[in-house]
């Protein structure tokens, strides 16, 4: 096993030094600044022995007392199972030169700083768990001895949602396809039957799997770069699609419509992203109105883009409009606010596009998403009789 130079794993400090160490710190000027970190911070001696740890920090310890856990190493503080294997305790068995929290200290002894990932198995009890931590190491030095800051962030909770998460999607979007691919078989027979109910149904069962692939692109999102995933799409399509979802959600009102110069183009964009836009857009929209107002949907070529707009009779206040795409910000009470943060970021950072919005007497609200003109298809562009244009 490597260890970083000068440190000796079957070397420890007698319990009379760990008790001077963990004085000092007690009445050293930084205990205060140490005491207001979040999460778990140790402070480990030159053998990587704990002498001094704040409060918070004995959640982690698995039902140990902090008084119980000075002069352990970190491994034997939080309970890891290897740390029992050899006699010496932490850092001394074969499996000890794979633990992230290892490396994160042989990086702060070597380079002065040291961060890594600690996957940690250990029993507390009659259970067995896993724990997940992004743990920093810090070399610092004082009254002529070196230390180690060692601070802990327990991910567990979030990676065990994280997981159940990708099962859950991977499930029920299997379920909603099968769902589907019943319903395309057995279309013919019920087109007999019934034609009506048979569409509804097939728009239906489709919109239910966009919905979720949806949801996991921007669940993947949160993690890392969305993927998007352009296809050519049809603008007048897509947006009776959407007329016919939402307007059965106000089936009294408002009345969604089309602007009668609606522009049929053919685009490459992504989707699913695409009508998550424009579709909170829509719902914000009939929300904001009264039965007997209505909510019109537009799509209007420019000189330079192609711009999506839905229109509503209601202007928004001041205080409102300075805010509106602020994350959470919400007129409809506590934990709403995400529609209108999340069409800023997809339409902008992910579609390319400008996302913004108008609202003045005599006009309404009009929120707007424009594409660069460029997304229209070569073929498309050639029937408009444009030439190719740069991207706005």
């Amino acid at each position: 096993m490597t260890q970083s130079r000068g440190f000796d794993p079957y070397r420890r400090s007698t319990p009379e030094e760990i008790l001077r160490q963990t004085r000092m710190f007690e009445e050293h000027e930084c205990f205060s600044f140490i005491r207001a970190l979040p999460g778990g911070v140790f402070i480990l001696n030159e053998n990587r022995q704990i002498v001094y740890m704040h409060p918070r920090s004995e959640a982690l310890l698995g039902g140990r007392s902090i008084d119980d856990c000075l002069g352990m190493r970190i491994g034997e503080a939080l309970g890891c199972v290897n740390s029992r294997l050899e006699r010496d305790g932490c850092q001394t068995s074969k499996f000890c030169a794979y633990c992230g929290a290892i490396k994160a200290m042989d990086g702060s002894d070597r380079d002065g700083e040291g961060r890594e990932e600690c996957h940690l198995i250990r029993t507390v009890g009659e259970r067995t768990e896993t724990l997940c931590l992004d743990v920093l190491a810090v070399k610092v030095a004082s009254c002529r001895e070196c230390y180690c800051v060692f601070s802990v962030q327990d991910q567990t909770e979030a990676r065990e949602l994280k997981a159940l998460e990708r099962f859950f999607f991977h499930d029920v979007l299997n379920l909603a396809g099968g769902v589907r691919n019943m319903l395309e078989i057995l279309e013919p027979q019920l087109t007999k039957i019934n034609p009506g109910v048979t569409q509804t149904l097939r728009r239906a069962t489709g919109r239910l799997v966009d919905e979720i692939v949806v949801q996991k692109k921007l669940s993947q999102g949160k993690d890392s770069e969305l993927a998007v995933q352009e296809e050519p799409l049809r603008t007048r399509r897509m947006a009776e699609d959407l007329l016919w979802l939402y307007q059965g959600h106000w089936p009294n009102g408002p009345r969604i419509a089309l602007d009668d110069g609606f522009e049929d183009l053919v685009l490459e964009s992504d989707r699913a992203l695409l009508e998550r836009v424009l579709g909170n857009m829509i719902k914000n929209a009939a929300e904001a109105s009264a039965r007997s107002q209505g909510v019109t949907v537009g799509c209007t070529l420019t000189e330079r883009a192609v711009r999506f707009w839905i229109q509503n009779e209601d202007v928004l206040p001041r205080s409102v409009r300075r805010q509106i795409f602020r994350n959470s910000f919400s007129t409809k009470g506590k934990g709403r606010g995400l529609g209108t943060h999340s069409m800023k970021l997809l339409g902008e950072q992910y579609l390319g596009g400008v996302v913004d919005f108008e609202s003045e007497q005599g006009i309404g609200t009009v929120f707007y998403l424009e594409l660069p003109r460029a997304k229209v298809v070569p073929d498309e562009r050639a029937r408009l009789g444009v030439k190719s244009v740069s991207p706005a």
